[in-house]
Order: C-alpha cells, then sequence, then structure tokens
C-alpha cells in the first residue's frame, strides 16, 4: 500500500525515521511504504518547434505515469553546461550545448515505479536509426542530434538534472 508520507508523518504527528530498502521505505513500525521515484525529462527544442509537446507528454500519460511539474523555458548556457557537465571535455560538448540552448524546451519531472526504466523504454534508443518504431523517438526523432527527448538516466541523475531545472522546487511552474 503506497502511503504518502508527508500526510503519514503529519498525521502521527512524530518524525518517523526511515530505513531505505529496494525501492521501499521500512518505518519504525515495520511497516513497508513505496517509494516514487522520479526522473527529469526534456522535450527538446527540435520537438517544441515541430509542435509535438501534447503529442509527447500524452505517451507518458497514457503509459499510466505521473507529471508532478512542468515548464517551459529557454535555458541559458550555464544551464545547459551543468545538464551536460559529465560530457565537458568531449568533443561533442558545445553542440549539445548549443542545441539546448537554441529555443524553447520543455522541462517535466515525471514520477512511478520504476519510472527511470519505464520513461527511457518509451522514449527508446538515443539513435533514431535503432530506435523501435512505437517509441517517441522511434516515431518523431530525425537524428542522434535531433532526438527529441532526454530522460535521466538513473536515480542519482534524475535528483541531480532536477535541482538544475526546477530550483525554485518540484512544484508545477
Amino acid at each position: 500500500m503506497a502511503v504518502n508520507l508527508r500526510q503519514s508523518c503529519r498525521y502521527h504527528q512524530t518524525k518517523v525515521e526511515l530505513f531505505y530498502w529496494q525501492s521501499t521505505y521500512i518505518n519504525l513500525f515495520n511497516e513497508r511504504v513505496a517509494f516514487m521515484e522520479r526522473t527529469l525529462v526534456l522535450i527538446k527544442p527540435d520537438a517544441v518547434e515541430r509542435k509535438l509537446i501534447g503529442q509527447i507528454i500524452a505517451i507518458y500519460e497514457q503509459k499510466g505515469l505521473n507529471i508532478t511539474a512542468l515548464k517551459m523555458l529557454r535555458p541559458s548556457v550555464a544551464i545547459a553546461e551543468n545538464h551536460y557537465i559529465e560530457h565537458k571535455n568531449k568533443s561533442f560538448f558545445k553542440g549539445l550545448v548549443d542545441f539546448l540552448t537554441s529555443d524553447k524546451l520543455c522541462a517535466l519531472i515525471i514520477e512511478g515505479d520504476n519510472v527511470i526504466k519505464a520513461v527511457r523504454k518509451v522514449n527508446g534508443a538515443t539513435d533514431p536509426a535503432e530506435a523501435e518504431l512505437g517509441t517517441i523517438r522511434g516515431r518523431f526523432a530525425l537524428s542522434m542530434s535531433a532526438n527529441i527527448v532526454h530522460a535521466s538516466d538513473s536515480p542519482e541523475s534524475a535528483e541531480r538534472e532536477i535541482k538544475i531545472w526546477f530550483p525554485e522546487g518540484d512544484s508545477i511552474a
């Protein structure tokens, strides 16, 4: 049974210590509490320009994933560089930053069970030539560099990226 931790803690009016174990938390009452995984998705400038935002969001929602935050912005160079920091010393870094800052994009936080794996499967392979036809990239991507969407690849990356794109917190903007 999934429990809203904030409501649960308010209800008991006490701080409940939680222990992490395999995507669930065990509280001091020895009750398993579901942990909702979060991921960042960017609907990139090529998709925005082609007016695909609604279709892409619909795919995530039809999969049963929960969009908990959404905003549209044209990122600064600093945001894009911070986002792609792991590629800083690679030859394609400048191209990534230039593309991400070329126009507006749509940033989303999506939550759900095993959401990182689910979103990456729905997105498809980074190379659209290798992406299955039913995936977002298989349907819409035109090239490796214009591949429509980005999604976090791990829980650690998701939390780091969410802080970059939603520094104000994860409320819907």
